[in-house]
């Protein structure tokens, strides 16, 4: 069996794993292999094709070209829920952003140890098919108490020139077009750390560092506080209408790989 194969040389949250989701890893993989066989021996895939969410499937589940221990799944889950603590939900997000995410991972103007090495090992038109595999996930919306209103999310500050959160993430935090991810019941270890990497530098990949700016006035308390309460929002279906404020980040080009590119913002 192949799931077997794989103990001797896996990695050790591999190891530790339930025989059911090995069995499933292996299985993605081995598709994986299958279908790359019937691309090399047959006509080449289509751009359509390739960025199918069959494809994407086999992808989350197998690795792709990142190899089985990287499967999405591991660390994800198996219906992109995320693991509630350090790893974002990826399901019903975006096609568009997710692409961007990755490609970002894989050129380096988002940072990040696995999720980087991951991208890289991708082929472009994987990136492009497990983005919309993620975006028809359902995504389960729960009926949880909301927490008190966070003014800063709601109203920004105009003493320090910080526009509400709300305006470009919706104020259920449910994200506001392709360029503005859902915020809501992401984990708060996992939206903190990423306001930190921006205010530190460390990610580069928002609109006109806008992120960046909002993120350095903000201090340590307001940051953990911000994510703490999107942690508890309820979470709900992102709105495709376009952010009405401000218009910079209408379908920027780092943010959304199906925007048309435009010339000398890269």
């Amino acid at each position: 069996m192949l799931w077997m194969n794989w103990n001797e040389t896996a990695p050790v949250w591999f190891l530790d794993m339930d025989i059911n989701l090995k069995k499933q890893i292996a299985l993605g993989t081995l598709l994986g292999v299958v279908a790359v066989g019937l691309v090399a021996c047959g006509e080449p895939m289509s751009q359509s094709t390739r960025g199918g969410v069959k494809a994407g499937h086999v992808i989350a589940l197998g690795g792709g070209s990142a190899g089985a221990a990287n499967a999405c799944i591991a660390c994800h889950g198996m219906k992109g829920e995320g693991d509630g603590e350090t790893v974002p939900y990826l399901a019903a997000m975006d096609q568009g952003y997710l692409h961007r995410q990755l490609d970002d991972y894989a050129s380096g103007r988002r940072q990040h140890t696995a999720m980087s090495a991951i991208a890289k090992r991708l082929l472009p038109h994987e990136r492009e098919s497990v983005s919309a595999y993620y975006q028809q996930v359902a995504l389960p919306i729960e009926d949880t108490k909301r927490p008190t209103p966070n003014r800063l999310y709601h109203q920004g500050d105009a003493v320090r020139s910080l526009l509400a959160c709300a305006s470009c993430h919706g104020q259920n935090g449910e994200g506001l077009g392709s360029a503005n991810p859902p915020l809501a019941q992401q984990p708060a270890k996992f939206l903190e750390a990423q306001m930190q990497s921006w205010k530190r530098g460390d990610r580069q990949n928002d609109p006109e560092h806008v992120m960046l700016l909002i993120s350095q006035l903000l201090t340590d308390r307001e940051i953990a506080d911000l994510s703490s309460y999107l942690s508890m929002l309820p979470r709900a279906r992102q709105s495709q209408a376009l952010v009405t404020f401000p218009p910079k980040h209408r379908g920027y080009p780092r943010n959304d790989v199906s925007a048309q590119h435009q010339h000398g913002q890269e």
